[in-house]
């Protein structure tokens, strides 16, 4: 069976060449047909759209993809062969008489998802979207779920309370409360969740704070590239705060680091677990578009009413004028990016700047160089 499709699918390209001999896309189609077909299917494995697939093979790709199931997995940014089917974006656990926990899961491929407990604590009473669910494993307790974003709910029990926990190896945001007190900082070692010697919320008051400094940087790259960095000065407990737009329209995450367990929704806003102390959140990104025209939005009042954005101009590529933003000395702004040739801005909610482009490529290319590096053998015989 699979021979024959691979072989069907073959010929139908063969057919298509012979159609299109004498046309302008010949040379493409042919490298297409030298490509195997998983590898055709795969490409761009970082695109946020679906990939393209030429028409004489659509029958075959839910072939493929039973085959391949991993290939809508993200990748590891380091590592491109790193999979990363399953991402448990957020873990609530309430302990008491007995543990009750809560999973937010996203699975990219149908995979097994990792639970809380372990033989000695089996999860019970487990459901997943409101469904009761069935327990796999030996040493390690986990569901098989399909695709999508999923709700999970369980409880561990016991006769006394143990010191720890088993929990999954990677999470997101972690919440704990034990006889009704929030855990302000709650420890992970080598998967285990702690609870014996957790500390929780002080009785006195303590006075939040939060202040936050964006900055922005933006170059006129194909695609463009925007660096977003957040820096944070918190006060008074460990909390979780939702800041405001991150992400812009537009623009998709490329990297992500942060000094905090922190995450992007859905509409771009960041979602941090803070700590009192300075933090720093990094965001690069990129245009899935040409976008001519860039806003902020102050979504919380955590957000600043003020960014400092700077601008990287791409010469060998276009020449753009910008309005609608004040412009300002980023030398005199402290900026945590190189500056030397951005040209600097203040952005305030409700502000358009606006890209208009003057001339695409550059009028005046520096000269052509050309370079010999010789090395030479004597011969005295």
């Amino acid at each position: 069976m699979r021979r024959a499709a691979l072989e069907a699918a073959q010929a139908a390209v063969k057919a298509n060449v012979r159609r299109h001999r004498r046309s302008g896309w010949l040379l493409a189609v042919t490298l297409l047909s030298l490509l195997p077909l998983p590898v055709i299917l795969s490409q761009p494995a970082n695109a946020a759209d679906e990939p393209y697939v030429p028409p004489q093979l659509e029958p075959w790709v839910e072939w493929v993809l039973h085959k391949h199931p991993n290939l809508k997995c993200p990748r590891g940014f380091a590592n491109g062969q790193l999979e990363r089917c399953v991402w448990v974006s957020k873990l609530d656990v309430n302990v008491a008489a007995t543990a009750n926990f809560t999973m937010n899961v996203r699975v990219f491929a149908e995979g097994d998802v990792l639970l809380p407990g372990n033989t000695r604590q089996w999860p019970q009473a487990v459901r997943a979207n409101g469904a009761a669910a069935q327990v796999l494993g030996k040493q390690q307790p986990k569901l098989r779920l399909p695709i999508g974003e999923h709700t999970i709910t369980g409880q561990l029990e016991w006769q006394r309370r143990p010191v720890n926990i088993q929990v999954p190896a990677q999470f997101g945001l972690l919440s704990l409360t034990i006889d009704g007190k929030p855990i302000a900082r709650p420890t992970v070692r080598n998967n285990q969740l702690v609870l014996g010697s957790a500390k929780t919320e002080p009785t006195k008051a303590t006075r939040d704070s939060l202040t936050a400094d964006v900055y922005r940087l933006l170059r006129d790259d194909y695609p463009m590239r925007l660096l977003t960095t957040v820096e944070l000065d918190v006060g008074g407990r460990a909390r979780l705060v939702s800041l405001g737009q991150a992400l812009l329209g537009g623009f998709t995450v490329t990297r992500f680091d942060s000094s905090q367990p922190a995450r992007l929704d859905a509409n771009g806003n960041l979602l941090v677990q803070v700590t009192p102390g300075n933090h720093r959140i990094t965001i690069e990104a990129r245009a899935t578009d040409n976008p001519l025209t860039f806003t902020t939005n102050a979504v919380t009042d955590n957000w600043p009413r003020q960014e400092i954005w700077g601008f990287v101009p791409q010469r060998d590529l276009r020449l753009v004028n910008l309005s609608g933003a004040p412009a300002i000395d980023l030398n005199e702004a402290n900026v945590p990016f190189e500056s030397a040739e951005a040209q600097g801005y203040l952005m305030e909610p409700g502000k358009v700047l606006q890209l208009e482009v003057a001339q695409r490529g550059n009028p005046n290319p520096p000269p052509n160089q050309y370079q010999l590096n010789r090395e030479l053998w004597l011969s005295f015989s």
